[in-house]
């Protein structure tokens, strides 16, 4: 049986003897009620992974090696299992013997295809091949035959150019040519009628005119060149899971695919499965043209843009289903795959007794039932399929999902050609038959699995069901073809806010083309999952022709209970994560008595707490997390927030921005007319059907005053490396944006390829830091970039002297811990996907640079086990220019971890160390860092000492859910005072058990993978019991604000996840706060944001969902008690120090004249408009006043007084002789100034 993605942490278990199992399991037949045994003789390909224990029986090997997901009976080792059908899967090899293994093109888009390794054996004969871009093949004596089947076997593959003089062989693990072969051959290559004309080196001939030069097998949009090889030749996610979808059938190798008579477009998006959203795009749009006709998404996008969702509808306008990855880690979050209109998301299920290890094991015989929901896919409003999968990931649920699609599409293509049926399916068709069809999962599969639903065709846990290929491919054939059902209003988890509207409204396409005539009706229910008999019809109707057809929700008749009621999470059933959906769908039915439906939720809320104003909708998700900041200069705090589109708003607290905002990014590059390698010729992106990308921005905003005049600009990082900033009225400042070195956007063919090496690209996803790197007042911006260095950029945008810094490792490599005895790999990322950590190491007086990084190490015996060590670097303010070089003593620092994940396409999101937070200790400056799954270490930056956090532990919860010991995931701590006042740092963590026995090893017990908040002494390490409460979800890149929100005078934990609630938990006590949590509907990254949003002393905290939804919370908390953690990476300039004053005095209000020569004001704070400034600084002006022309144009003047406490009325007696105004600023203890304010001279 194929496992992917299986991690360290297996146990060493020993197979008992052939003749021991025989006699355990009795040789007897499942006990189930119509229950169907496999045999010996089940049908099926010669592969022998597909069903060696099933032909080998009785044998050591267990259902748990074999296919079992594509079976139509139970295998012989499971004699306990029951199931509805009598079938442990998907009756998919009854459905081949049937009706064909496919015959369409599939596309697979993640990292690519890896030819350099053994496996790939099995995928080179079903590479798609466009014959557009390729001369005839020659035989071995160099002469063509005037065809591209040249071997004549029906089908035109790398086969035919097996002979071919032209073609070498690159990739011998391969067991024979691959595409790659024919791209280094001919990709540089003008054809015309079907031969060669020229072939100059670095040749780019677009010679079928489609917009991809030489695209012969697919299209890396990663590097912008037409191989999809992935240069880390070790990754064998890409290829171990496009297997999955199309593995080739009868070679006598290995296992096979669902659709294994499917050719395999692949498609290379990124270096795993952690990917841009405009590259997304682009590689949708490639595969539609390309002639895909299903669309395996194996990617977690870093946004959801609107040009990503115009992709999707213009796939589905073309007939092409997407399968979308959900997530990995028994989440409710909503992914693309659980968000997006059209697309099916990968979600799995198991035996009870699945492990993810591929070992056939003693337990395997007590297996009870092959439906259990796996603990690595996700649940919730939009689940769709429960596909079985052996390893129950979601990277296996893809493609398995994306196979299911493709033998029903193909169905439909054989069906029309032997007119059976009038047409192709189109892509809602495929779903309808394939839901139609499907075994749902209503009573719970066994004792301890996730629940079914009784009196429901549909639930957040299975959705429709199991689907039965056979009975699908059949009704195809048969022409029995339910009517078509498309909601396209209201939006998926749209907020709606039942004190503000009075209806919601329903529209829906429905057609029947299959069919004479169609009834339709539109309907709603309260509820996540409400029973089939609670839905109330809306509108309903009749017709013939496909039609658009509405209704309208009276939301009066939704109780208040249901919208008002106060929000309680997380509970025992996880329905708080979809508490306020209201649940509609149409159901659309035929002549002939068929079905078609469509459903989704949207969200009815209201929260008296909300300011309304910000209640608002960005049409895009919003990762980077907001910004409290006076940008403006008008004495209040705007909201600044970037969306995944680009755009970068300033809000006013009433909702509305100031002249010149919002802000966009360039366009991505790949629409750019500037950009020479640009898509621009595919009209798909020129007609206007999809919106064109702007680079994305995943990243936090950094606020800072880089002129050290008293006006703030904005700074953004863009994910394809460039970095922008604006001044307050929206434009950008001379010298930006600038970028990351562009050499790295586009690498050769074939590529530079590694073991262990993802190669220098461009991007950024940490975002920038602002400090005086140079100590002359001003900030300078430092980024890491996805090219392995540092960059540091002046406020004119001209590099710092000595930057930027390379981050290569010691030559030679360090050897940490275990490493230095034992053979170990040293995985290199040129990737910095962290914020820099501005500190001042070296005791110069200016702030060093310290960061994170990628880089791994981790046993070869076996690969990827432990030791595990990440590493943290730090360099010189002066850079390259320091005595010695730029890397300080004692780095890089070496962080041990428990395991990690490389290779598991998560890319960087669990390897290496996380974002670091650092804070001046007894000895000095301090960093608490920990890698991508394990405990903190805080870290003395003079010595490289370090000293481990006592992890807290979790209280057990069923013996499912055992009391564990708590790890970070992916989180990044915040450092504040809590409680007595003593400095603590937290941060969000999971049970390690959960993740364990539930993600590593058995998936389909139902365990719960249990998040947690909890907070320890950085100093010392011990770990602060009261501080441990329930996170309801999985706080993902999360770090948490540290503020005031009950009025006590002591700052609180603020933390979002990405499961709908945002809690707060008293900074004493650890107790969580009445009134909290806050629901929000969606997924928070990052921070909250914390401030005096609406200028009266009160805390408001802001947050932006990755749904697009942007909310703004009133509380009682008082601003004066907003002093650690307000912002990502503590604070607005996103430094990462505790205790930094980034924020400035407010502008002074209210400045005007009493009388010929005194001015008076309100005075304004040391931050914003808490506490006291230091000093005023008074000045006469012979014209206007601005921040620009303070000191340049301006003429001192005495009598300033001292400032007074904020809010305090104030005045001055100056001289006014040949002014015309006087301009006054605040400056606080840090050198931090207001922008002035003025007032005119009577």
């Amino acid at each position: 049986m194929r496992q992917i993605d299986v991690r360290p942490f297996r146990a060493a278990w020993v197979l008992l003897p052939a003749l021991l199992l025989a006699l355990l399991w009795g040789l007897s037949a499942p006990s189930g009620a119509g229950a169907a045994t496999c045999t010996s003789s089940i049908s099926g390909p010669n592969d022998p992974g597909f069903a060696g224990a099933e032909r080998n029986f009785p044998a050591p090997e267990t259902w748990n090696s074999e296919d079992w997901p594509l079976f139509d009976c139970i295998p012989q080792t499971a004699p306990k299992a029951e199931d509805p059908e009598g079938a442990a899967g998907m009756s998919v090899n009854r459905a081949w013997a049937s009706y064909g293994m496919g015959d369409i093109t599939v596309a697979y888009m993640e990292g690519g295809v890896n030819w350099k390794r053994s496996d790939a054996n099995d995928l080179r004969d079903q590479a798609y091949l466009n014959t557009g871009e390729l001369p005839y093949p020659e035989d071995s004596g160099g002469q063509t035959h005037g065809t591209y089947d040249l071997n004549g076997d029906g089908v035109v593959s790398v086969e035919d150019y097996a002979q071919d003089p032209r073609v070498g062989r690159a990739n011998p693990q391969a067991g024979g040519i691959t595409p790659e072969d024919l791209i280094i051959a001919f990709g540089h290559c003008e054809i015309q009628n079907h031969l060669i004309v020229q072939c100059p080196s670095g040749g780019r001939f677009d010679n079928d005119k489609n917009g991809y030069p030489n695209d012969i097998s697919g299209w890396n949009f990663h590097r912008d060149n037409n191989d999809p090889q992935t240069d880390n030749i070790v990754y064998g996610h890409a290829s171990g899971e496009s297997r999955a979808l199309v593995g080739t059938a009868n070679n006598h190798f290995a296992d096979v695919g669902v659709c294994p008579g499917c050719r395999l477009l692949s498609v290379k998006m990124g270096d795993e499965a952690i990917d841009r959203p405009d590259r997304v795009a682009e590689a949708i749009v490639f595969a539609v043209d390309s002639g895909a006709k299903v669309i395996d998404v194996t990617t977690a996008a870093l946004g959801q843009t609107p040009s990503m969702l115009g992709a999707v509808q213009y796939a589905y306008n073309h007939g092409v289903v997407l399968a979308w990855a959900s997530n990995d880690f028994e989440s409710a979050d909503h992914t693309e795959g659980m968000r997006y209109p059209h697309v099916w998301p990968g979600n799995s299920i198991v035996s009870d007794q699945s492990n993810r290890s591929g070992e056939s094991l003693p337990q395997d015989l007590t297996a009870t039932t092959f439906r259990s929901r796996s603990t690595l896919t996700s649940y919730g409003a939009h689940a769709l399929f429960s596909v079985p999968t052996g390893d129950g990931s979601t990277s296996t649920a893809i493609p398995t999902t994306a196979g299911v699609a493709a033998l029903v599409s193909s169905a439909g293509q054989d069906a029309a050609a032997a007119h059976e049926i009038s047409e192709p399916l189109d892509a809602n068709e495929v779903f309808q038959v394939t839901r139609a069809t499907a075994s749902p999962i209503e009573s719970t599969p066994c004792a301890t699995c996730f629940p079914g639903l009784a009196g429901a065709e549909w639930n957040i846990q299975y959705g429709y069901g199991r689907p039965n290929v056979y009975q699908a491919m059949k009704a195809v054939h048969e022409g029995k073809i339910p009517p078509t059902a498309d909601i396209t209003a209201p939006e998926w988890y749209d907020e709606v806010d039942p004190t503000l509207q009075s209806t919601a409204a329903l529209k829906a396409n429905v057609a029947a083309k299959r069919s004479p005539s169609y009834q339709w009706k539109l309907q709603y229910a309260p509820g996540v999952e409400p029973a089939d008999n609670e839905f109330k019809t809306v509108a309903f109707g009749a017709g013939s022709a496909p039609q658009s057809v509405s209704g309208s929700i009276d939301l009066s008749q939704i109780p208040e209970s249901f919208w008002a009621a106060a929000y309680e999470a997380p509970t025992a059933d996880r329905l708080s994560i979809e508490r306020y959906d209201v649940s509609v769908r149409v159901q659309v039915t035929d002549a002939s008595g068929r079905l078609g439906e469509d459903r989704r939720v949207f969200q009815l809320r209201h929260d008296p707490s909300e300011v309304q104003g910000l209640h608002k909708n960005l049409g895009t998700s919003i990762e980077s997390s907001p910004t409290l900041a006076d940008i403006e200069g008008r004495g209040g705090l705007d909201v600044l927030v970037a969306g995944s589109d680009g755009t970068v708003h300033a809000y006013r607290p009433n909702g509305s921005e100031p002249k010149g905002w919002p802000v966009h990014t360039g366009l991505a590059r790949g629409v750019d007319p500037k950009y020479p390698f640009n898509y621009l010729s595919d009209p798909a992106w020129t007609s206007g059907e999809i919106p064109q990308p702007h680079e994305p921005i995943v990243a936090p905003l950094a606020v800072g005053d880089l002129f050290h005049d008293g006006e703030l600009e904005v700074v953004a990082t863009g994910e394809d490396g460039y970095v922008y900033a604006w001044n307050r009225k929206g434009r950008l400042l001379r010298g930006f944006p600038v970028h990351t070195d562009s050499q790295f956007q586009r690498m050769p063919v074939p590529p530079e390829e590694a073991e262990y090496v993802r190669h220098p690209s461009t991007g950024n996803v940490g975002g920038a830091a602002l400090g005086d790197l140079v100590g002359n007042g001003q900030l300078d911006i430092v980024i890491g970039g996805w090219d392995g260095h540092m960059y540091a950029w002046t406020p004119k945008g001209k590099p710092v002297p000595g930057w930027p810094v390379s981050t290569d490792p010691p030559n030679p490599l360090p050897k940490p811990g275990a490493c230095a005895s034992q053979p170990c790999i040293y995985a290199r990322d040129y990737k910095i996907a962290t914020t820099p950590t501005l500190v001042d190491v070296d005791g110069d007086g200016h702030p060093d640079v310290v960061v994170a990084v990628q880089d791994t190490e981790f046993g070869k015996e076996p690969v990827g086990g432990a030791p595990v060590y990440g590493f943290v670097e730090g360099y010189s303010s002066e850079g390259n220019n320091h005595a010695g070089g730029a890397r300080l003593p004692h780095f890089p620092v070496a962080l041990e971890a428990a395991e990690q994940g490389y290779g598991t396409a998560q890319d960087f999101i669990t390897e290496g160390v996380q974002t670091p937070v650092s804070f001046e200790g007894v000895t000095g400056p301090q960093l608490v860092a920990n890698p991508g799954l394990f405990t903190s270490q805080t870290i003395d930056l003079r010595t490289g000492n370090a000293t481990k956090e006592s992890p807290g532990s979790i209280p057990a919860e069923g013996p499912l859910n055992p009391s564990s010991s708590l790890v970070h995931f992916t989180t990044t701590a915040s450092l504040g005072k809590l409680g007595a006042g003593a400095l603590t740092a937290v941060q969000a963590s999971s049970a390690a058990t959960d993740i364990v026995t539930g993600v590593v090893e058995t998936p389909g017990k139902g365990i719960r993978v249990r998040s947690a908040v909890e907070a320890w002494n950085p100093e010392g390490g011990a770990n602060l019991a009261q501080y441990t409460q329930p996170l309801q979800g999985l706080a993902f890149l999360s770090a948490p604000a540290l503020a005031d929100v009950t009025g006590e005078g002591k700052p609180d934990i603020i933390l979002g996840a990405d499961s709908s609630a945002l809690q707060a938990w008293d900074g004493t006590t650890g107790q969580p706060l009445s009134g909290w949590p806050k629901w929000t509907g969606g997924w928070t990254v990052f921070t909250p944001a914390v401030g005096d949003l609406l200028g009266d002393g009160t805390n408001t905290v802001v947050i932006g969902l990755r749904e697009g939804w942007l909310h703004a919370y009133r509380t009682p908390g008082l601003a004066s008690a907003n002093n650690d953690a307000w912002h990502w990476h503590q604070n607005d300039r996103n430094t990462g120090h505790y205790g930094d004053d980034t924020r400035p005095p407010m502008k002074p209000a209210a400045m005007h004249f009493t009388n010929a020569t005194t001015v008076c004001w309100k005075a304004p704070g040391d931050d914003w408009n808490v506490g006291t400034a230091a000093s005023y600084e008074l000045r006469a002006f012979p014209r206007g006043v601005s921040a620009k022309n303070f000191t340049t144009k301006g003429t001192p003047l005495p009598g300033a007084p001292a400032p007074a406490p904020a809010g305090t009325e104030q005045c001055a007696t100056v001289s006014t002789s040949g002014a015309r105004n006087i301009g006054l600023r605040a400056i606080d203890d840090a050198g931090n100034i207001s922008y002035p304010a003025k007032a005119r001279v009577p």
